[in-house]
């Protein structure tokens, strides 16, 4: 598996909805491939006024979460998440 292929193709293939890959890593070591996935979108809705936001309070990280292996290759996902604040 070449880790080394365009974003594009990546993002492509996985197919999550709202998401692109950014780096792609490949631990040799452990046969794995590493996905940092980043969101598309660049503004939030306000869970309690419904209003959209396009300012970050603050960007989480959920590491390690386990896909479905690529052939002899595990796969570990790294999502960033963007926590948007509201005004109002």
């Amino acid at each position: 598996m070449d880790a080394n292929l365009p974003h594009a193709f990546w993002t492509k293939i996985l197919n999550f909805a709202d998401f692109r890959v950014a780096p792609v890593t490949e631990d040799t070591v452990h046969s794995r491939l590493v996905f940092t996935l980043s969101p598309t979108h660049e503004i939030g809705l306000c869970p309690h006024c419904g209003r959209a936001s396009d300012t970050i309070k603050q960007r989480r990280t959920r590491e390690r979460i386990h896909d479905l292996p690529m052939g002899p290759h595990a796969v570990e996902l790294t999502i960033r998440v963007n926590q948007f604040t509201c005004e109002h």
